[in-house]
């Protein structure tokens, strides 16, 4: 099986308040395959809440002040998908 990708993004709605009190919040969605994660690429950036999205292949690494949302790409549903076709990145 080869190496997830990683995309991750600061998420400026959730961060600073509830359980991210003081913290930023950043959402990571784990993706299989290279289409899904540029499919999850595109749609973060057209919210307005995300920013700093960038594709990486390792896993983020622990950071004080920051509070990690981790979901797998299957977790996903809605908007997240609208730019993913299986085997095509739109």
């Amino acid at each position: 099986m080869s190496r997830p990708y990683y995309v991750r993004m600061t998420d400026t709605f959730f961060s600073g308040w509830g359980v991210c009190a003081g913290k930023k919040n950043v959402m990571v969605v784990i993706c299989e395959t290279w289409e899904q994660a540029e499919a999850v690429r595109r749609a973060a950036c057209e919210r307005s809440e995300m920013q700093r999205v960038t594709i990486m292949r390792t896993m983020p690494r622990d950071r004080a002040g920051v509070l990690y949302s981790v979901k797998t790409f299957s977790d996903l549903g809605g908007s997240w998908l609208d730019y993913y076709q299986q085997g095509v990145a739109a």
